[in-house]
């Protein structure tokens, strides 16, 4: 990676002429390998990892650097932190002291708040959510619950002759606050592409219709869409990114696949984008007029009830309905709709729950729904 001194370790082998001093020596005698297995010697290979970590905390405030850089940064951050986690799988295997193993996972997940915080400010929200999640996971609860202070905004010291570096220790509160203030610029975004042959996939792209145009957005987007294409054309079904808040498009580029829209809003988590080639109808019965729903899908309204994509519809109805219907209505080509379905006999309104009566029938036909 250009501008950056890597430090290189080099191991020296000592090898002595064929045959000195081995037939004097009696073959060692079989050693269990957790006797030979050294806790504090792994604990210390682990700070080093560490630090390693953390140093890219100065490169990275650095004025001017510059997005390859930047990239290039956060992959190596999550090149080490990888190797911490690999270190540690390793280690529990011969630790039996739950202490021992506790400090290990302390060691670890503090590497990974790390690189939560440098991907943020390199503009990957997706790993950076992915290392916090991988920090609780290992701890079993948030930072702030953690009972200590964690490395923040790393400069380089003015000792002289010296090589320096200095980190102020901040409460993980106002780590979280930083990370929240990062990850409100994207929504994390799940698709579940269905029903496409590979060749159909590869023309798969996600397209910004509209949204904010900062610099900061613009490179949030950029990331999402390629990872979009990526998996989706890898033939990954089912997938998460994050996007900013705005209108999106999923087009095919021979207009083989039908487009689909979607709108990401600040603050709320979207309900799963089904890209699915085929449709299907909804049919109501008669209804008084404050309680005929009104549906959303990915963010938009509905605005007729045939050839519906499938996916998450939201139920809204006026406040004059004496009834309650349900919140949403998932529909899916593979498995049944998710709500309850009785019997006409059991049709009846029954305080506090939803009344709502499911006809399946094969897809591209008619789901006929009796509130």
């Amino acid at each position: 990676m250009k501008g950056l001194n890597r430090v290189v370790i080099v191991l020296l082998l000592v090898l002595l002429p064929v045959g000195v001093g081995l037939a004097e020596e009696p073959a060692p005698a079989p050693a269990d390998e957790a006797l030979l297995f050294d806790s504090e010697a792994e604990l210390a290979a682990l700070e080093d990892l560490y630090r390693t970590v953390l140093s890219y905390q100065v490169v990275l405030a650095r004025q001017g650097v510059g997005e390859d850089l930047v990239r290039a940064l956060v992959f190596d951050v999550s090149h080490y932190v990888d190797e911490m986690d690999n270190r540690y799988e390793l280690s529990r295997l011969f630790v039996d002291d739950p202490r021992i193993e506790q400090r290990f996972a302390r060691i670890v997940a503090r590497g990974h708040l790390q690189a939560a915080l440098l991907h943020a400010e390199g503009i990957d929200l997706e790993s950076s959510i992915r290392h916090y999640r991988r920090a609780v996971e290992l701890i079993g609860r948030e930072p702030s619950g953690w009972g200590e202070g964690i490395e923040f905004f790393g400069r380089q010291g003015e000792l002289p002759e010296a090589t320096e570096l200095v980190f102020r220790i901040a409460p993980a509160e106002e780590i979280l606050e930083r990370l929240e203030m990062f990850w409100s610029a994207g929504e994390v975004t799940r698709f579940q592409i269905q029903e496409l042959d590979p060749t159909e996939r590869a023309t798969l792209t996600l397209v910004r219709v509209t949204s904010e145009s900062d610099p900061h957005t613009e490179a949030v987007f950029q990331l999402a869409a390629e990872r979009f294409e990526a998996r989706a054309h890898s033939g990954r079904e089912d997938f998460e990114v994050v996007l900013p808040p705005g209108h999106y498009r999923v087009v095919s580029s021979d207009g083989s696949v039908e487009a689909t829209d979607l709108k990401v809003t600040s603050g709320e988590t979207p309900d799963p984008i089904v890209v699915n080639p085929n449709t299907f109808s909804f049919a109501l019965n008669d209804l008084q007029d404050g309680c005929v729903p009104r549906l959303i899908h990915n963010g938009f309204p509905v605005s007729q009830l045939d050839d519906l994509h499938y996916g998450t519809f939201l139920v809204e109805v006026g406040e004059s309905c004496d009834r309650r219907l349900p919140d949403k209505i998932i529909v899916s080509q593979r498995s049944e709709v998710t709500l309850r379905t009785e019997p006409e006999r059991l049709d009846l309104l029954r305080e506090g729950q939803p009344i709502l009566l499911f006809i399946t029938l094969p897809p591209g036909e008619t789901y006929k729904l009796r509130f």
